[in-house]
């Protein structure tokens, strides 16, 4: 792979983060995360809270429940394998299903690893490595012969469609059996988070990537890529949230489904 150098990406690391408190204060039915409490009186957050609307306050949490699904899921079907989660930021999967035994792995850039290190420790299952999307060296250090799902929560955004074909094609190539789990916008709703980030003060980190579709977007990867699953973002938590979000929150949600804005992918590579 080409190695490739981001560093406009780390400053999005505290979006999530802002949103997972968010939700586990208010609505710990869809995700409650202790870690991402305990550091909201630790780190300035307050440009983000204040460009922060109901709305996108929900949204990356929304895509950590999916997320965690899909751990708990691969684990129970493949005990001991490996989860990555890559370009993890501040992002506390691991802590979230803490019931659940695997090699957990958390990989990001360096200035990403760094801050990391210095607000979250890793559990007994849970190692935190620097690494590149665009490099294979951070792969030397995992047992590739063990089932593995991979993690890209809100990663992709940030490069060009091609690249990330690349990226999944060497992962394909590296790993005896690996799954992939990762979020994309459409064309529109791209817009609409580009818009987003914007407001909360970074205006270098634009994000690039959207599918239109996935079944074009595996055929481009190989021959053996499928999709196996592929869920609308707020379908499961439309229910739990009815009647205690604003009705225009419910509403954007609601359209954002139904237009296909965003949602997250499963695939067998």
């Amino acid at each position: 792979m080409n190695h490739v150098q981001n560093t406009k990406v780390p400053e999005t690391m505290y979006i999530p983060l802002v949103s997972r408190i968010y939700t586990s204060e208010k609505f710990p039915k869809v995700l409650y995360d202790e870690i991402a409490l305990d550091l909201k009186e630790k780190l300035n957050l307050d440009l983000i809270w204040d460009a922060s609307n109901e709305y996108a306050l929900l949204a990356s949490a929304t895509r950590s429940y999916h997320i965690d699904k899909f751990v708990v899921q691969f684990l129970d079907q493949n005990p001991g394998g490996n989860v990555i989660n890559m370009g993890a930021g501040l992002e506390t999967i691991f802590s979230r299903i803490s019931s659940v035994k695997g090699n957990f792995y958390n990989i990001d850039l360096r200035e990403s690893m760094d801050i990391r290190m210095q607000l979250i420790e890793d559990g007994e299952f849970e190692k935190s490595v620097e690494g590149d999307l665009f490099s294979e060296d951070w792969i030397k250090l995992i047992d590739t012969s063990l089932p593995t799902l991979i993690v890209y929560a809100g990663v992709f955004q940030y490069f060009e469609v091609d690249q990330i074909k690349n990226v999944l094609k060497c992962t394909s190539q590296a790993f005896k059996h690996v799954e992939v789990v990762f979020d994309s916008t459409n064309k529109a709703g791209l817009k609409f988070a580009n818009d987003y980030v914007k407001k909360t003060g970074n205006h270098s980190a634009e994000m690039f990537f959207y599918i239109e579709n996935i079944h074009e977007f595996c055929s481009d990867i190989s021959g053996q890529a499928r999709v196996l699953e592929v869920i609308d973002f707020y379908k499961e938590i439309r229910p739990i949230l009815n009647g205690k979000i604003k009705i225009s929150t419910y509403m954007m949600m609601f359209f954002c489904d139904i237009l296909r804005r965003a949602r997250i992918y499963h695939l067998k590579l």
